[in-house]
């Protein structure tokens, strides 16, 4: 009899020691996740900052001098400025814009960088969408393939035309590289080169910054 409780005794003892070991490991296992989480997204160039939106899925990093703004409601006299021109709004909706500056635009030396997303009611291919968006077809003429992160893109060198939205800056040569994703329509513009000095060593200071915010664009998956 002594013998028969002894074992019930051990084997009792075994599984709560199991339960105790199984419950702290997926109490650790729930704080490191939950940590993970929580965590502030982490640039992947020293000294910049992030942009992470979770709604519309994707992120970027940008230097810590320039500005940022973030729009996502837009009245009647905050169209953009090519769903304007050629008349895709009532059918590709305007859902987001950021626009990112640097410090030279306050004196009109510089402009930006720039994400604009439309809805996609229609389900249109991108070649599509761009053909009725630019009035472009085919879009091969005018546009050069490439990816956006690892994504099918199509872009388009602009030049003297005003590609971002600011108030009171002069036009400058620039760079927008359209997506296809999620079945919305990504428009990444940037500008290339200052307006007062192309050329020029802030210009090529300016192109690179453009082109590094550009390099660092991702879709969150």
């Amino acid at each position: 009899m002594p013998r028969k409780i002894l074992i019930v005794t051990i084997g009792v003892l075994v599984l709560l020691v199991g339960a105790l070991l199984a419950y702290k490991t997926w109490q650790e296992g729930g704080l490191r996740q939950g940590s993970s989480q929580s965590q502030t997204p982490v640039s992947k160039i020293s000294g910049w900052k992030v942009y992470q939106n979770e709604k519309y899925g994707y992120r970027l990093d940008y230097p810590s001098d320039w500005l940022i703004l973030e729009q996502e409601r837009f009245g009647s006299g905050d169209k953009d400025r090519l769903a304007d021109s050629y008349g895709i709004e009532g059918v590709s909706k305007l859902l987001q814009r950021i626009t990112i500056t640097s410090p030279l635009s306050k004196s009109k030396q510089a402009f930006g960088f720039e994400v604009v997303i439309y809805s996609n009611p229609e389900k249109s291919t991108i070649e599509s969408w761009l053909s009725d968006y630019f009035a472009f077809s085919p879009p091969e003429k005018f546009a050069e393939k490439v990816l956006l992160d690892a994504i099918p893109a199509w872009k388009t060198n602009i030049g003297g035309t005003q590609i971002i939205n600011l108030p009171n800056i002069s036009p400058s040569n620039g760079v927008e590289v359209t997506a296809l994703y999620n079945d919305k329509i990504y428009v990444v513009r940037y500008t290339t080169e200052t307006y007062t000095a192309p050329g020029g060593p802030r210009s090529v200071e300016h192109r690179l910054t453009t082109e590094k915010i550009a390099s660092t664009f991702e879709f969150l998956r």
